[in-house]
């Protein structure tokens, strides 16, 4: 599949692509021979492989940063603050959703264009467009390729692809790479001109498909959801979900009495429509959201288990914060090798300094030798192997901070 997806940003003249290394480590090597003019490169997590892309596409390249919906958020930092810098070639953000998980609010969040496509015929038609927002308005853009419902093969024409001949330049620009407060005001202003103009924009794109069969309708960005009701209801099929293509929108929402939206639980597309709540109804997601009943704390062998809900090793520093407000509570924080390389370093380190005495449980595949001569390189010993899960309860009543390490279970 990523294979098929480099070919695609070969054909838009993509020269450089980066992505993270639990996605590409291997693919990568093998296909180098097959596409010569493109450098590809794996980085060790998320976030430096999305600011080598944005490096990239500031000194005038066109590049790509390859991820899934759960790792992009680990790159949430430089997303924000890339779109207000801009760029001065061409950077998309290619999310290949292989789960039912939404990362489409990021649109509006971090004022990021967002197209969402769900047809794998219709692949290379997305990330050609991103790629032509991206260059035209110099800002990084997000194209989401839905993976959940493919039906093939994507089908790549191969074309002669030749290397770029316009060298690399950068721009020496203080008030957008050293933007201090004032100037980072004038850049959310020219930021938000930008979005008002690829709203113009996105109401010329063909991936936004609409048709009238009724007075009921829905309005939706997940394709699989035409198989289901296009039959009997009216249907507007988005794609370029942030920002919203007004008068497409309002077209369609005049021709029918009341709207459905069939989404993503944090729907992009309901809050860009407040002037049409009257017409709006409760989508199954919204229903299910407001019933869902939460599961309680997640206790194993006497330990409140936390995962990293909240970021890559979240859970090392939720759990030393739980202990220094409840001594008495026996804490385990789970988080994975790439996740503590991420952002657990100084988590570990705050750990050490403040004193903390949660027990630290990391699941790993390969990088075990790194954790421990970080771990070493501090001075800390106090570190264990575990080889399943049911081990934990040996240790459960060990007093100061502990780390286990279990392999092969990622």
């Amino acid at each position: 599949m990523i294979k098929e997806i480099i070919g695609i940003l070969a054909q838009e003249g993509i020269e450089f692509i980066y992505a993270p290394q639990r996605m590409a480590q291997n693919v990568f090597h093998d296909v180098e021979k097959d596409f010569p003019y493109i450098h590809l490169e794996v980085a060790t997590n998320e976030k430096i492989a999305y600011e080598l892309a944005f490096s990239a596409s500031i000194v005038k390249k066109r590049s790509a940063f390859l991820t899934n919906t759960h790792s992009l958020l680990h790159a949430l930092d430089p997303i924000m603050s890339s779109t207000y810098m801009g760029v001065l070639g061409a950077m998309v953000v290619l999310v290949l959703r292989d789960t039912e998980e939404d990362v489409t609010y990021l649109g509006p969040f971090a004022k990021i264009p967002f197209v969402v496509e769900g047809e794998e015929k219709n692949f290379p038609q997305a990330i050609g467009f991103g790629i032509y927002i991206s260059e035209k308005f110099g800002i990084p853009v997000i194209v989401e390729l839905d993976l959940t419902c493919l039906k093939g093969e994507i089908k790549v024409e191969k074309k002669l692809t030749e290397k770029r001949a316009d060298p690399a330049q950068f721009v020496k620009e203080t008030r957008r790479w050293a933007a201090t407060p004032s100037l980072r005001y004038s850049l959310h202003v020219l930021l938000n001109e930008k979005i008002r103009k690829i709203r113009e924009e996105f109401e010329l794109y063909q991936g936004n498909v609409s048709k009238i069969n009724g007075e009921t309708g829905f309005l939706t960005y997940r394709k699989k959801a035409v198989d289901l009701f296009a039959r009997d209801l009216s249907y507007f099929v988005l794609s370029t979900v942030y920002p919203l293509p007004s008068r497409l929108v309002s077209t369609f929402m005049e021709k029918v009495s009341e709207v459905f939206i069939i989404s993503d639980p944090y729907s992009v597309i309901q809050f860009q429509l407040e002037s049409y709540r009257e017409k709006l109804r409760p989508s199954y997601e919204e229903e299910a959201l407001q019933k869902r009943t939460y599961k309680k704390e997640e206790v194993v062998y006497g330990y409140l288990v936390l995962r990293d809900t909240l970021g890559p090793a979240s859970s090392m520093n939720m759990a030393h914060a739980i202990k220094k407000l409840n001594p008495d509570e026996r804490v385990l924080a789970l988080t994975y090798e790439d996740n503590f390389f991420h952002s657990g370093l100084a988590a570990f380190i705050n750990t050490l300094y403040n004193g903390s005495d949660y027990h630290l449980l990391i699941l790993t595949e390969k990088r075990e030798a790194e954790i421990i001569n970080f771990m070493e390189a501090l001075n800390f010993k106090n570190y264990h192997f575990i080889r399943d899960f049911d081990e934990l309860k040996f240790y459960a009543e060990k007093k100061g901070f502990t780390v286990l390490i279990l392999g092969g279970k990622i």
